[in-house]
Formats: structure tokens, sequence, C-alpha cells
């Protein structure tokens, strides 16, 4: 068993959940190193966090025998890179080569010596440019990957993980120098290329999306697309369309693309990378390949990409109930509800129902079955449930009769399309599983506007089935259910508050409102609950100014708000999650002010005030937490979302 050196592996890393055992295995003749699950055994993945474990728990199995080492995996989520210089160091002497040496003492981080003895591993605080990985010795990952930690300590370098973008992006240039975008119709020697698949790359650049298709094609995908894989299915999304689904010369374009990269041929178990983006593509799990739209788009808001999403007191109330399941009080029968009222003396509450849509009147769930159900809501739920009413508003009378959903067009619009960590069936079943709990809700409204009542007897507020089209049972993932169908129709209460004139909706991003919930979950519910406040606020002319602390209250809800104060571990992770989510808005195009008081400069990201470089965690000052829960801090929408409700208030 080889010695791990735990004292001097960085603590920073010991405290993150991403921890794996590793086992050497004989591939093509080669010793190759596969990621081991520490709590089963099994194989881990890089890209799927139920399988890796604490630092604690990766040590104890390894100790207890389980595989050859330990190790840690690196996300787009937590600013690490790992820098690997392999075939440098002598093993028996402990001399490292001369081109080795000059890289180390040029990023000046944290080094430890691998496995093999032969090479070395410097770990940074940096974000990856998004080209090139590999080249000769030299291996650079920030994402995606699980790296092997021995804790074997390079001396002379610095035992801490230290901030090194600008340095990073200079080692990028000399190893792997700045990359010429191909254009459309370049080709390379190997003659794969055809005439006719010229003819296609012309004919996909005359359609009604070409610019889109083109900035593919030549490798520009930053302002469109959060990462590079899923650029990558876009591209092939096109290419499938205009080639008609022959995966084989889909393949043959991609690689004269400037999104080819070493990547495209790593092996996946048996399949490469690109072979699986292509099946992904095919499936239709994101459908950007026709070429110009599948519905009239007479409404410009849609023509930007935005989603209309009603706004009316109970889609909003019922929103909260299910995003603030701690917000619920029990009356004396042992019953649930959620209660808004307005300052006039309006009420809306929302309660838990019978599953049974063919009742007059639905009756409150008994106790057991509703802490059960109070357990499962969250904002993945509260999402689903604005988009059935934004689909409903679609309809002249949404009350009067059910809308079908296809499966893969929630799945899209929620965004879950991009959770690669999730089957295809497991995306299936969360949203049969949220559908199922949005039809537990009942709603009982008082509401006079005006001279105008519009009171709404207790009723449902969905009335949902789910209709599987070819495969009904959950098996392999061969047997998931392609053909998915979500009927819809929402409750009495539609006919006074989901009128599709009104004007109680707004504009949201459909970047913002499918911002990824695993990766960025505080940015994720932030967004929309900024959006719903600036509905309140704008018309009133009042600024959208916040006391953190009141933020991420409304956000996580008080009850794990004040979990995490109480731990020291969960108050630095949110505040790094607090730090990303300022960040991610920032890059959807919110704006964000500081109050110079409240929220001076050392307690701001370096990112957030122009400092050059990338997202990184900065040192923090004595008393961080409590100084950042008094802050306050302004964050206007952007200008596409605002100018809608101006118009609404005009």
């Amino acid at each position: 068993m080889r010695r791990i050196e735990y004292e001097n592996i960085p603590s920073e890393l010991k405290e993150l959940p991403q921890w794996v055992g590793w086992r050497y295995i004989t591939r093509a003749g080669e010793p190759t190193k596969l990621p081991l699950n520490s709590q089963t055994g099994r194989w881990a993945s890089s890209t799927d966090p139920s399988t890796w474990t604490s630092f604690t728990e990766a040590v104890e199995a390894y100790e207890g025998g389980l595989g050859d080492g330990i190790g840690f995996v690196v996300t787009e989520d937590d600013l690490y890179t790992g820098v690997d210089l392999d075939e440098c160091r002598n093993p028996e002497t402990g001399q490292v080569e001369p081109w080795a040496l000059e890289i180390v003492d040029g990023l000046s981080s944290y080094t430890e010596v691998t496995p093999s003895g032969c090479g070395l591993r410097v770990w940074l605080k940096a974000v990856l440019p998004s080209e090139g990985k590999r080249k000769g010795n030299i291996e650079i990952y920030d994402r995606g990957r699980f790296f092997t930690v021995t804790g074997k300590h390079l001396e002379g370098t610095p035992l801490t993980i230290e901030d090194r973008q600008n340095e990073l992006e200079k080692l990028h240039t000399d190893v792997f120098g700045t990359r010429e975008k191909k254009k459309p119709g370049d080709q390379v020697s190997s003659g794969i290329c055809t005439r006719g698949d010229d003819e296609v790359v012309d004919r996909a650049r005359r359609a009604a999306n070409g610019q889109k298709f083109e900035r593919l094609w030549n490798g520009t995908w930053e302002e469109e697309y959060p990462s590079p894989s899923e650029a990558d299915l876009a591209l092939c999304n096109f290419l499938l369309f205009h080639m008609n689904g022959d995966a084989g010369r889909v393949d043959a374009l991609f690689r004269h693309s400037g999104l080819m990269r070493e990547k495209w041929d790593e092996l996946h178990g048996d399949r490469t990378y690109g072979q699986m983006t292509i099946e992904k593509a095919m499936e239709g799990e994101f459908d950007e390949r026709t070429p110009g739209s599948t519905r009239q788009r007479d409404d410009d808001a849609v023509q930007k990409d935005m989603m209309r999403i009603p706004t009316s007191p109970p889609v909003i109330s019922c929103a909260n109930a299910i995003a603030h399941h701690d917000r619920w009080a029990e009356d004396g029968d042992g019953q649930f509800s959620y209660e808004h009222r307005t300052q006039k003396g309006n009420t809306i509450i929302v309660f838990l129902a019978l599953n049974d849509s063919g009742a007059m009147r639905p009756e409150a769930l008994a106790y057991d079955a509703a802490i059960q159900i109070l357990g499962n809501l969250g904002w993945l739920t509260a999402r689903l449930h604005l988009l059935f009413a934004s689909y409903c508003m679609e309809q002249a009378e949404p009350w009067e009769g059910y809308i079908s959903i296809p499966i893969d067009r929630i799945i899209g619009d929620l965004g879950i399309h991009r959770r690669t960590d999730w089957t295809r069936r497991q995306k299936i079943e969360a949203v049969v599983q949220d559908a199922g709990l949005l039809n537990s809700l009942g709603v009982k409204i008082t509401w006079q506007q005006g001279e105008q009542d519009l009171s709404v007897r207790a009723c449902r507020m969905w009335d949902i089935a789910v209709d599987y089209v070819s495969n009904p049972h959950v098996g392999p993932e061969d047997d998931c259910p392609r053909d998915v169908t979500l009927t819809v129709r929402p409750g009495l209460w539609a006919k006074n508050f989901l009128n599709p004139d009104s004007p109680q909706y707004c504009h949201i991003p459909r970047n913002v409102f499918q911002m990824d919930h695993y990766h960025n979950p505080i940015a994720a519910k932030m967004s929309l609950y900024l959006i719903f406040q600036a509905r309140i606020k704008l018309p009133k002319k009042q600024p959208m100014r916040f006391h953190i602390g009141h933020l991420l209250e409304e956000v996580l809800g008080g009850q794990q708000l004040a979990t995490i104060s109480a731990d020291r571990r969960k108050r630095n992770r949110l505040a790094d999650h607090w730090d990303q989510a300022l960040i991610a808005l920032s890059r959807c195009g919110f704006l964000v002010a500081f109050d110079d008081e409240t929220y001076p400069m050392e307690l701001r990201n370096p990112y957030l005030v122009g400092e050059p470089g990338s997202p990184s965690r900065p040192r923090r000052p004595h008393g961080y937490w409590k100084r950042l829960m008094n802050a306050v801090i302004e964050i206007n929408l952007p200008e596409d979302v605002v100018r809608p409700l101006e118009e609404l208030r005009r």
C-alpha cells in the first residue's frame, strides 16, 4: 500500500465532498487509473457527484484496502485546476527535469509528486481557456476529471493552492499556442470531408439561424453556451438536421469545425466522447436542429429567446409555497397550509389535497401524507409549476380544456437536458415525480379587486396526467420510455387569474429560467426571486436593494439559513456559492452594485469589481459571515427584462 502524506494535502480540498478512490487497470496494454466509489467499491464517475464522498470516507476506504490510492474530482464549480507534468522526475534521485522546474517555479502553487514518482502535479485556482488540454508531457484540466492525490509535497513550493489565473493563461499560450479558427469549407489533408459536405456547410450558413451555426462552426461558443460540451451538442444537432441524421457524416464533418479538439476521441467506456455526443443529439434531448422556426414567433420577446411567465397572485403564491415548505403551518386537525395575506386583506391559501381529479372539491391530506409531500417540494417543482402556467397562457382560454406537452419540451425548457450526471430516464422520472407533487396542490382564494370579486372556492391547482405512449415501465436505460406526454389543465382559479390578455406576466430570458440548479443553486433561485420582486418594485419606482441576510432567507428559507450559519464549513461553502451566484447573474446580464459602507472592497470577490483574471476564491477577513449578512447590495435586471415591465407599467 502506498503511503499517502495526508498532513500535506491542502485543507480546502479536504473540506469538499469530491473525493474518490482509484485503481490501476490495464487498457490496451497500458496501465490506466480509474476512479472508485469509496462507499460502494464500484467504479465512480468524474461527472456523477453521487459517486463521490468526503475526504474522511475516501481515506477510511483506502486504509481499509480499497484501491491503489485516493483522488479529487475537479468540476466547473470549484475553481481548481490541475497541471500534470509527466515523465519529468527521477523516482530514485528525485531530480526534476529543467523544463518542468521552470513551469513549477512560474506557477508557484502547491505541487506534489504523482503516484508513479515520475511526474508532478501543480494545483491552482484558475479557469482553463476553452481549447487545448494535452500536449506531449503536459496535461491541464479544470473540470470533468479526477486527479490522484498523494500529499508528497515538492519541497520549495507553497503548501497552499494559490490564485494563478494569469500564470495559467501564459502557460497555456506557451504550450498550446493561439489556435486559428477554421472557416466553413476549410479542409485538412485527410480527404474524409466530401464535396457534398461542403454544400451542407454552405446550406447551414444560409439557413434562418445560419449566423448561430457559423459561430459554432468557427469554434466561438462562449457567449451562447455555458460549456464547450453543450456547444458540441448544438453543432451536432445542426449537422444532423442538414445531413438527414447520418451520424457517420456528422462525425467526419465535425472534425473540420473549430470545435474539434482531442476530447472528441477520448474513450468513455467502450465509446468515444464524440460518439456519445452524436448519440445524445440523435435522441433529441437538445433540439437545436431545425434551421428555421418550428412554430410561429410573432412576439418580439420570443424572438429574443424569452419566456412569458404569469405573475398573477395565485401563481406567485403557489410558487413561494412550493419553494418554502418551511413556511407551511399546521392547524388543529393536523392539516398543513401556506397562507399569503395582502395589506388589503386579500388571502390565498395553498394546501395539500388528495390526488383525485374527479372530486368536485379537493379534500385536504392527512398529517403523515402531507409531511412526505412537503419534504419533496423544491425549486425544481416550483419551476415546473411556473412552466405549466406559461404553457397554459399560450391558449386562448386556458381554463376550458387540457393541453398536451411532450416530455422533451419540458426537459428542455427546465434546462435539465444539460444535466450530464442524469440519464434520460432520470430526467423523465424527475419531471414525472414533480408533476405528481403539483397534482397534490389545492388553492382557495379570497380576492376583492375594486368592485370586482375574484374569489375562488377551494379547487385543485393543477390536474395532470402522464401518458407513456410507448414503454410505461421503468427498467434498464434501454427500456426507458421514449414518448411521454403530460396532459395538463389548471383549476378553477385560472378563469380569474390566468387570462392571456392580462398584464400580469413578465418576460424571463430563457438562459435565466434554465439556469443550472445543480451547479449554481443560489443563482438559479435568486434569478427568479429577483424578477418577481422587480414585478412589484419597478412599478412603484422602488430600488432593487436587498440586505443579503434577508435575501438569502427568502431564497433558502429561514431554517436552512440558520442551520448553515451555525456550521463554519457550511458557511464557507455558502459564501463560495454566493460569490458564484453573483458571477453567474452578472454573466446573464444582471447589474450588481455594492453598497460601499456595508459591502466594502474587502468583502467582494475580485472578479466582480473588475480585477483582471477569472473568478477565484478570495481570502476573507475576520468576521466575514456576520458582515456579509448585514451587507446591502443592489441587483438590477437585464435590460431585456426591464423593458417589457416598464411597458406594462405605462
